[in-house]
């Protein structure tokens, strides 16, 4: 493996016991190289559930990248929050990102995307593939991964210029 895309890893939360999980699949996999981006920083999340002792407590999270060859970080986004929810549930939603960077390879550098999209709100979420679809012409992406969170729907100007090599489920582990 080059190069591996991640979401929802823990930096610094309480449900991880305060592990940093992508420093530790760098260094455990070999692949030295990594970019981090936060999407989640709450001093406390009351979840899941009504008893405090199960609660995620702190959580430092979020996504990044890890590679065999360097990294640089091009353009981080936070995605925008579901309208439809509560600005009391949103405080304490994660929110969904897309991470723009370059990997410099030994004879060329590419531009990359690891995102990771909307779940619950179809309105968001397609907000989501609007902003995707700009980036993807905005810094001519060579490879795009992450979590989709459901089908990738792109205008069909998007479409002659990108092969797309779905998974055959939407979401996997």
């Amino acid at each position: 493996i080059d190069v591996a895309f991640f979401q929802e890893v823990d930096f610094n939360s309480r449900r991880s016991c305060h592990v940093n999980q992508l420093d530790w699949i760098s260094r455990t996999s070999g692949l030295a190289y990594r970019l981090p981006i936060v999407s989640w920083d709450r001093g406390y999340v009351p979840y899941p559930g009504i008893n405090p002792i199960n609660h995620f407590g702190k959580v430092l999270s979020g996504g990044g990248v890890i590679s065999r060859y360097p990294l640089h970080t091009i353009r981080n986004d936070l995605l925008p929050k579901p309208r439809e929810n509560s600005f009391l549930y949103n405080f304490f939603y994660l929110q969904r990102f897309l991470q723009i960077f370059k990997i410099e390879l030994p004879n060329s550098e590419i531009n990359c995307a690891n995102l990771h999209l909307e779940a619950f709100s179809q309105d968001n979420r397609e907000l989501h593939l609007v902003r995707l679809q700009d980036r993807l012409v905005d810094y001519e992406l060579a490879l795009t991964g992450g979590d989709f969170n459901g089908p990738v729907e792109l205008s069909e100007e998007r479409l002659k210029k990108w092969n797309l090599n779905m998974s055959p489920s939407t979401s996997f582990p």
